[in-house]
């Protein structure tokens, strides 16, 4: 009977801390700033607005479905709403929608709109509710990286 000769393998020590909600790896690459390391369990503090929680992505339009509306009323205070496609037209201020937004803010939530679908729809810059942080594709992947999970709003 012959052998078999496997290469040796590397085991990584993963930890998860369930008291603060983050789950760390090696000692805990930060998502928001992968050059720096973090003890276990701690959030960056490179970062003071840095939030774990879900980002959420509204893809519809506020004013043909409630997709937007579904969302605002689950999303949490540590959470985040990126609004892309058809659904960025919910960014613009003296709509149906302006006053739930800007309540969603008040009460600590972060909202964005991806840039691109602004210019692709035509939508003028200084219409936008002032609150509401423009991201492009690049800002789309951190906002992503960066929180606990991405939560899409079909």
């Amino acid at each position: 009977q012959g052998r078999l000769a496997f290469p040796p393998v590397k085991r990584r020590r993963v930890e998860a801390d369930f008291s603060g909600g983050g789950i760390t790896s090696d000692g805990g690459l930060c998502r928001c700033c992968p050059a720096a390391w973090h003890y276990a369990g701690q959030y960056c503090t490179r970062f003071s607005d840095f939030r774990p929680g879900a980002i959420h992505t509204v893809n519809k339009s506020a004013f043909e479905r409630n997709s937007l509306g579904s969302c605002l009323s689950v999303c949490k205070t540590d959470g985040s709403i990126l609004l892309i496609e058809d659904a960025v037209v919910a960014a613009m201020t003296n709509t149906t929608v302006t006053e739930k937004i800007l309540q969603a803010i008040a009460s600590g939530i972060r909202m964005y709109a991806l840039s691109e679908d602004i210019r692709a729809r035509g939508l003028p810059e200084q219409r936008l509710i002032r609150q509401i942080t423009l991201v492009d594709y690049a800002g789309f992947v951190k906002l992503a990286a960066s929180h606990d999970r991405v939560q899409s709003w079909l």
